[in-house]
């Protein structure tokens, strides 16, 4: 017998005892509720009332069996408006028993959602092979291009972290399984950006956190007036490559959009902003 089970308008929480009328309790107690479920467990069937003095009091204990279990069946029917001479749910059988009328069932159970999580990885930032400092910013300007491209690319699929987070891993001389462990991240993508005048070479890879499996590794190379559709392409093969992310994936518009058709510009625009992330009046 389940332990919730329905009739009517009803609902019987066998287990806790527990007779409810539309989300509404109704109070039905001790025999009276002992009653109601013998007879729910063996609905269409007759109980006997030997069977009930069995279930309701112990050989030891003496009682006017008669005039309770009357009493019992009584509080039952008033607390489910029922008729002893015009049954609904309780026919009486003389000298007999007892008999539910009314068909039980369970409740319809809810559809299970099934909560799928989402792979999580963090983008750390790019390393500057350049040899110098001063395009530091745009090793950052990469890191960045990814971690907007690949949030964009199939975010319900992907949970990217931020780079609010991520940045703060710059320079830091964690391992890839304590960085998993600290950001709840299943992939680091982590990598290198060589940068001149007319080209960028940038190498990118994928570990598993894991097990610092690597996924995924590849060098990229382009003219500098290409480098916004690297970050597409690069997006693009890190999300393949993980595990259970459709191949089926939508460049959104903001994505493929180039910002600016003057490099120049660009490049100023990314030095500009390095500067103030440092966040000082000066910079």
């Amino acid at each position: 017998m389940p332990s919730i089970v329905r009739f009517g308008d009803y609902e019987v929480d066998l287990r806790a005892g527990e007779l409810h009328k539309r989300g509404i309790r109704i109070s039905l107690y001790g025999q009276s509720f002992q009653v109601l479920a013998a007879l729910l467990e063996h609905a269409g069937e007759l109980v006997t009332r030997e069977e009930l003095r069995e279930r309701l009091w112990s050989k030891e204990v003496f009682v006017d069996f008669d005039n309770n279990l009357n009493a019992a069946v009584g509080r039952l029917r008033q607390a489910l408006g029922d008729s002893a001479d015009h049954p609904h749910f309780i026919e009486t059988l003389p000298k007999r028993g007892y008999r539910f009328l009314e068909s039980v069932s369970e409740p319809p159970h809810a559809p299970e959602t099934k909560i799928t999580k989402r792979p999580r990885p963090v983008v750390l930032p790019f390393l500057n092979l350049s040899g110098d400092q001063a395009r530091e910013y745009f090793s950052d300007a990469i890191t960045d291009e990814i971690i907007t491209a690949l949030a964009e690319l199939v975010p319900e699929q992907l949970a990217v972290i931020a780079r609010t987070t991520a940045i703060y891993y710059k320079g830091s001389h964690k391992d890839v399984t304590r960085i998993g462990r600290e950001l709840d991240a299943d992939y680091v993508v982590e990598g290198g950006v060589r940068q001149n005048e007319s080209q960028v070479t940038v190498n990118v890879q994928l570990i598993q956190t894991n097990d610092q499996a690597h996924i995924f590794a590849k060098r990229y190379e382009a003219e500098m007036r290409d480098v916004f559709s690297l970050r597409i392409a690069m997006a693009e093969d890190i999300a393949k490559h993980i595990p259970g992310v459709s191949t089926n994936m939508t460049i959104g518009e903001r994505v493929k959009r180039k910002p600016t058709e003057d490099l120049a510009a660009y490049h100023l625009y990314l030095q500009g902003r390095a500067e103030m992330d440092k966040r000082t009046p000066e910079n």
